[in-house]
């Protein structure tokens, strides 16, 4: 809509719709649509697919790193025994 209503200030507004195949009613719809909220609240929606798959790598990464920190404090106190 933007580039649209860039190049209706030029009077160029009709070579946007034949080059999209869009009539100027189709503009309209979205104005309205758009002054309604509707357009920004696509944008906004979340996944639950996303969110789970998220969380799963994140106690994916928990594990990994928790495993090798007890790797790491068990090569700790291998190294504090043997300098006794």
């Amino acid at each position: 809509m933007a580039e649209y209503d860039a190049a209706k200030a030029s009077g160029e507004g009709a070579a946007i719709l034949r080059r999209e195949g869009l009539y100027h009613s189709h503009i309209l719809e979205w104005r309205a649509a758009c002054d309604a909220g509707a357009l920004t609240a696509l944008g906004t929606r979340k996944s639950p697919v996303s969110e789970s798959r998220r969380r799963s790598g994140e106690a994916a990464e928990i594990e990994r790193l928790r495993r090798r920190n007890e790797r790491l404090e068990a090569g700790d106190e291998v190294r504090v025994r043997g300098s006794q």
